[in-house]
């Protein structure tokens, strides 16, 4: 039987480049295969996801619209051998729904 840890982590902010770095590393680190971040502070209008995922091994979902308080995110990393079925922002910034088959 096949397991995976999951984490939920209150970053306060991740518009820094060395802080999102430096939190995305240390989640790599700790192999977890799904990460549900708060307060990302990531803004679709102005950040480029790209940049997001320089530290993270696999994909994100990202929904966000401000820089100060709101914003969620779910990194799957690529060790989780899973399938997203499928992905709705159900509040931008605030609630998304990832389905999967793992």
């Amino acid at each position: 039987m096949s397991s995976i840890q999951i984490c939920s982590f209150n970053v306060t902010g991740l518009a820094s480049k060395t802080k999102r770095d430096r939190v995305l590393c240390r989640l790599n680190q700790q192999k977890f295969s799904i990460v549900l971040l708060q307060e990302t502070y990531y803004s679709s209008h102005n950040d480029d996801v790209e940049k997001w995922l320089s530290k993270w091994d696999g994909k994100c979902y990202l929904s966000g619209n401000s820089t100060n308080s709101l914003d969620v995110g779910i990194p799957i990393n690529t060790s989780c051998n899973c399938k997203v079925l499928e992905y709705q922002e159900i509040i931008v910034g605030r609630i998304q729904r990832i389905q999967i088959e793992i």
